[in-house]
């Protein structure tokens, strides 16, 4: 199953391996398509497949 999301991450989370997170908690592979990071926030558009 594949399926595309839009992920926000906040200040404090911004540093944080989220994306890498995400894939070894649910168990899916992880395809970033587009992203913004800067030092107050960040957005993913990744998809999801597993």
């Amino acid at each position: 199953m594949r399926a595309q999301f839009h992920l926000k991450f906040p200040e404090h989370l911004v540093r944080e391996p989220m994306v890498y997170r995400v894939g070894k908690e649910f168990g899916v592979q992880t395809n970033i398509r587009r992203a913004k990071v800067d030092e107050l926030t960040a957005w993913f558009l990744i998809d999801l497949e597993g």
